[in-house]
């Protein structure tokens, strides 16, 4: 788990720009276990460490029916660091009815050997709204 107290702050508000970010310091409660090949582990180790947290968000409507979107999201600790980026467009084909195509990458600075730093995914959804 993790807990972290922060600032925000929204640096553009306009009916078709919006932008935010913020910062903050926390923990990050860690519980690794110290042998994998055993189920259930042996005994599970827990790491409390200090985290350094920022994000930011950007959202363009661009016409009536269409928007861009971006976010990113990283948290810091001695041992690692996860970023999250996404990004995306929605737009409304008719009435209530949207399709929004999005480009997600997950990246970790220390990961266990043989194991990709980088996650990526792309994501086309269909949505009704009521």
């Amino acid at each position: 788990g993790t807990w972290v107290i922060g600032v925000g702050h929204q640096f553009v508000s306009t009916s078709s720009i919006t932008l935010k970010g913020e910062v903050g310091a926390g923990e990050s409660i860690d519980k690794v276990a110290e042998d994998l090949s055993n189920i259930p582990p042996i005994e599970a180790e827990r790491h409390n460490n200090a985290m350094g947290y920022l994000s930011e968000s950007f959202v363009w409507k661009f016409s009536n029916s269409a928007e861009l979107g971006q976010d990113l999201r990283v948290e810091h600790t001695k041992y690692n660091t996860n970023s999250r980026f996404d990004i995306y467009v929605k737009s409304t084909l008719v009435n209530n009815l949207a399709l929004k195509v999005a480009y997600g990458m997950r990246y970790n600075t220390d990961v266990p050997e043989g194991t990709n730093h980088k996650d990526e995914e792309v994501t086309v959804t269909l949505s009704y709204s009521f």
